[in-house]
This record gives C-alpha cells, structure tokens and sequence, in this order.
C-alpha cells in the first residue's frame, strides 16, 4: 500500500480526446485537386458542345432520312435522298465533286469514308430513278441503310 495513502489511480489525469476535425478551411492541396477537377469538367463540357455542334448536320440530316423513307413514289424519293446527299456533301467537304454524277458521284461519297459505304451502281440507280420518271428503285432499304451508314460515318473535310 501507499504509505501517503492516497490512491495513484486518483493521480491519474483523464484522457485527453484530440480536438474535432474541421470542415474548413481545408489545405491548399485540397483547393488544386478542386481546381483541377472543375477545369477538367469545364474541358470536357466544352468538348462535349464542340462535338454535338459540330454534328448537329448529321442529325439533322438523319432524320429527314427518315421522313424520305415514307415517300413511295420512287420518283420523289430519288430526288429527295439525291438531294440530301448532296446538301450534306457540301456542307462537310465544300464543291468538291458535287458536279460529278453516277460512279463517280458514288466513288467521291465513298472516298469520305474509312470504307466504301455504297455498293457498285447503287448511286447510279438512284439518278436513273431520278432522271427518268419510270425509273425505279430495286432495293430501297439497302440504298437507306447506305445512305444511314454514309451519314453517320463521312469524314468532314479537315
């Protein structure tokens, strides 16, 4: 036993508890990893608009493939899928070759692309349809879904 007596657990002195951790101010760390992230969210807003812009025509275009695919006179639809090819080739690569006509009309649409979109004589059945009021159009969903393919795939003159 003590010979003071008095108890040493008595002596001891509490536990002292670290204080509360803040919510703020944060470290500068934390402000550069907060800048850093808004940036990149700035950056790939930014893209994200370039890129919907930029391909707005495409859109467009597309879905007025849609509404030329309810024509059912071949004539007219032709002539209106003609002409959007050609507004759509004018917007992504200028003049160029607009004037052309038949193979090689179909081989500066092909040329746009990574491959060959548009399968031997499929454009030049398409301007004889347009040209000629009793032409017709053998197989006009294979001619949509080429021309579908080539409207979403076209590369845009740099």
């Amino acid at each position: 036993m003590n010979p003071q007596g008095s108890d040493p657990l008595a002596q001891l002195a509490d536990i002292h508890l670290p204080p509360p951790v803040p919510s703020f101010p944060w470290g500068w760390g934390a402000f550069v990893l907060l800048t850093v992230a808004l940036l990149l969210l700035a950056l790939a807003g930014v893209l994200i608009w370039r890129h919907r812009s930029q391909n707005a025509y495409r859109r467009a275009a597309l879905a007025e493939l849609e509404q030329i695919r309810t024509l059912n006179d071949d004539h007219a639809f032709a002539t209106a899928l003609g002409q959007l090819l050609r507004r759509v080739a004018h917007h992504a690569y200028g003049n160029s070759g607009l004037s052309s006509r038949g193979d090689v009309w179909q081989d500066n649409l092909n040329q746009h692309c990574k491959r060959p979109v548009f399968s031997e004589g499929r454009i030049r059945a398409m301007e004889a349809a347009i040209y000629q009021p009793a032409g017709r159009i053998d197989d006009r969903e294979a001619l949509i879904a080429e021309a579908r393919q080539w409207l979403r795939k076209h590369r845009r003159a740099t």
